[in-house]
Parts: C-alpha cells; structure tokens; sequence
C-alpha cells in the first residue's frame, strides 16, 4: 500500500522542486519546505490561478528560489530565509514558465514571443533592455527549458534552440535550429535520459509525442496513441 505523508498542507500541489537534499513545493497559495519528518514548513504565500507553478535556482552563486505563479515572480533566499514578491518595475508581467542557466535567471512572458533575463545571480534585479526576441517565427513562446547549456524556446507551432555567445544580449539562436514543431499542452514538457520530450503538434495540428534528437525531434509515441490524441478536443494545459 500507499503511505500518507505531509498531509496537513493546502491544495493542490502546484510545483515540487528539489536541490541539495531540500524539498519545495506550492500547495495552493503557499510555498512550503518538506522535511525529513514528515513535517513541511511554511515559508510564504503566493497568487494563485489554476496552473502550476514554475520553479528554479541561481545555485550557490546566488542562493535564490525563483517561483513563478499566477504572472507574479517570488524570491526565497535559501541562506536568510527571506521571502518576497518581486518588486523590480521590469520584471516582466504575466511571467508563465522560469528557469536558470550562466548566472541569469530565464523567465518567459505568457502570450509573446519574449522571454527575460534578471541580473547576475540576482532574480530581485531586472533590467527591461534585457530581453530575447524569437523573431524566425510568428507563433507565440508556450514553454522554455534548458538542457545541457540550451534554451529550448517551444512555439505553439515552432521551437528553436539558444545558446550563450557572450554577446551583449548574451542568448543568440543557434543558426539551423528552428524546428517545425511546438508544443501541444504547455506543462507536458519533461526531461527523461537527457532530452526533452513533449506533446508536440505540427502547423497542421497533428499530434504525437516528441523526443529531441541533437537540435530536432523524433516521434516517439504510437499511431494508436496519436489517433487518440487527435480526438482530444481540450487538452490540459
């Protein structure tokens, strides 16, 4: 059987994010640390809508957790314990999806093409020139994940590939690396065997699951699983 543990903690989860032997997680409108005794401590609360929340670390360079929930960015200071909105007048509006790579904190902007970077190590501090623009494709941004020194930027219809040149904007498209397919359902992206793989469609709205292969995507779900899908006429966000 199955064993009930941190049962006195709101609903329902959002988002659990783990990182040197700590646990976070959202349940409902607050921010919670598990403990090793079945016990989870209160560290704040949040705005609440009906998607998860998005999570991420600036690591030991900047001892801060970015949590993204219901457009609004939040910073836990994993040393003093500190917990609060962000306050910073550029940090982007209706913020969907974080993550973290060289020092900057990547927060992407729901319903544009546009995602954010925070100063170095710093997710409190956020300058409005510092801003990626997908300019190869006309669909809107649904996700963005790094992986293995990557940003993966995935359109409703299309995806490309970023990395860090060093520039003044330091994220710049990898040439070659726009890919004909996006994302179905915005929170199926998952990372399994280092890749990414996800509910993907194409520009005519075929279905299937896709794993990617270098800087492509390979189909990794079945005809029958695809006609299944296909029948799906709302798809959980």
């Amino acid at each position: 059987g199955l064993l009930a543990r941190y049962t006195d903690m709101a609903g329902p989860m959002r988002g659990l994010f783990s990182q040197d032997g700590r646990v976070f997680c959202v349940g409902g409108d607050t921010l919670y640390e598990l403990q090793g005794d079945d016990t989870a401590d209160t560290l704040g609360s949040v705005a609440i809508d009906d998607q998860p929340v998005s999570m991420a670390s600036n690591g030991h360079g900047g001892h801060q957790l970015l949590i993204i929930s219901a457009g609004f960015g939040y910073i836990f200071d994993l040393v003093s314990g500190a917990f609060g909105i962000i306050t910073d007048a550029s940090f982007p509006a209706n913020a969907v999806m974080c993550d973290f790579l060289d020092g900057y904190f990547l927060v992407l902007q729901a319903s544009t093409s546009s995602f954010f970077l925070s100063a170095l190590f710093d997710g409190t501090t956020w300058d409005a020139t510092d801003v990626g623009q997908v300019s190869s494709s006309s669909d809107t941004l649904q996700a963005i994940r790094v992986l293995q020194r990557n940003v993966w930027l995935l359109g409703s219809a299309r995806s490309e590939v970023w990395v860090n040149t060093g520039a003044t904007f330091p994220f710049q498209p990898i040439p070659g690396s726009l890919i004909e397919y996006g994302l179905a359902a915005i929170w199926s992206v998952a990372e399994a065997d280092g890749s990414i793989c996800f509910l993907g469609q194409n520009e005519a709205g075929g279905r299937m699951v896709l794993q990617n292969q270098g800087y492509g995507f390979k189909r990794i779900s079945t005809h029958a699983v695809e006609r299944e899908l296909g029948t799906w006429l709302d798809l959980p966000n």
